[in-house]
Parts: C-alpha cells; sequence; structure tokens
C-alpha cells in the first residue's frame, strides 16, 4: 500500500511517518479524554494532533489541541464579539487560539454568528439557533480566561 493524501490509519500513525513512497504529508489526531464542568455549560474537548511526515519516534515534536465549548444565553452586540476576538490573538493571556466559532443571541433579539483564524475576524447577523454556542480551538487554552472573555 502506497500511503497517500486519502489514506486513513487508525492505530500506528508512525506507519506513515517510515513509508519511503510517502509523497505528502498527513495530519492525524488521537482522541484524549472529555471533560464536562457541571453547570456551566463548559465542554472541553482534548486531542492530540500530528503532523505525520515531521513526527519524531520520541513524539516531542506533538502538539495537543484542545477546545473549549460554551453555551450561553448572555446577549451580545457584534462589537462585543468582536472585540473579544481580536483579543483571542493574546497567546499569554489565552493560550495559543487557532480557530473559534460560534452562534450568539444579540441584544436586538437577533443572532450573531462569528469565526476566527488568528489575522481575521469574521461577524455577521446570521439564522437563529435554539442557545447560544461559542467554541474555542488551540493549545495550551486558558479555559477561565476565556470564559471571562466572552462574559459567561
Amino acid at each position: 500500500m502506497q500511503p497517500s493524501v486519502g489514506t486513513i490509519v487508525r492505530g500506528d500513525v508512525f506507519r506513515l511517518n517510515a513509508a519511503p513512497d510517502v509523497r505528502y504529508g498527513a495530519f492525524a489526531w488521537l482522541q484524549n479524554e472529555h471533560s464536562t464542568q457541571e453547570g456551566s455549560g463548559l465542554i472541553t474537548f482534548n486531542f492530540t494532533l500530528f503532523y505525520v511526515d515531521r513526527l519524531t519516534a520520541d513524539r516531542s515534536n506533538e502538539t495537543e489541541v484542545q477546545s473549549v465549548g460554551i453555551e450561553t444565553s448572555h446577549k451580545f452586540t457584534e462589537e462585543q464579539i468582536e472585540g473579544a476576538l481580536n483579543q483571542l490573538s493574546d497567546f499569554t493571556t489565552y493560550g495559543q487560539v487557532l480557530r473559534a466559532k460560534g452562534i450568539v443571541e444579540a441584544e436586538s433579539g437577533k443572532w450573531i454568528h462569528f469565526d476566527y483564524v488568528p489575522g481575521e475576524v469574521d461577524v455577521r447577523e446570521g439564522s437563529a439557533a435554539t442557545t447560544g454556542m461559542i467554541c474555542v480551538i488551540g493549545a495550551g487554552l486558558e479555559e477561565d480566561a476565556v470564559k471571562e472573555l466572552f462574559g459567561v
């Protein structure tokens, strides 16, 4: 078998790393334990992300990626959301944020949809949801600081 972009490997991701005819790098992830804080609406998903063609046998270049998920009934303005997203680039306060997205209710009763990747913020009006959801994905995330940033 020649590994390629379409190859999915379960179990031993090092198998791709050892193949001499690999033409493309590949991302792999291993799911770790998830946790929930009762009554807070906070769900933490932890997983380890590998870039296979750079993965060392001693696993010293692994990056643990985690997410903070928040359910909220808090109402926001577009300016509040945009301001919070712009602050996510502060690595020392929030960790290394790779992505954030969500749908929250606006003070006006409409719904705000948003997306964030480093250097790019997109805040817009969108369709309604049942409850507000905020998801922040990154490495070394400071969960309490993220919650505080969004006022939940």
